[in-house]
């Protein structure tokens, strides 16, 4: 499994636009388990598998704001691939990875 931690940094925060460009980035991935961690709000927690797809809805309403933490976790797959979602998920910019 790998980690990855993001900083919101849209002045807007997970608004309605870079939501949807997380879930059709997510939703291009296949087969694999992806867990999504709110820091700021830790109860909240957001899955991508088989059985269960992530949202827009479930994103725009968790408050996520500017300078929220969130963490993706990627399993079940091969490096490469991680290697891909990694460069996908970097691509988006509404955040910034966190090294």
């Amino acid at each position: 499994m790998k980690a990855l931690s993001f900083e919101i940094t849209d002045p807007h925060g997970l608004h309605i636009r870079p939501a949807h460009d997380l879930v059709q980035a997510i939703h291009k991935i296949q087969d694999v388990n992806i867990e999504i961690r709110n820091t700021t709000l830790p109860t909240k927690i957001f899955y991508h598998n088989s059985n269960v797809a992530l949202s827009i809805m479930s994103l725009i309403t968790a408050g996520i704001t500017k300078g929220s933490t969130m963490i993706v976790e990627i399993a079940d797959t091969t490096r490469e691939r991680e290697s891909g979602i990694e460069t996908l998920l970097e691509s988006l910019s509404f955040w910034t990875k966190i090294t």
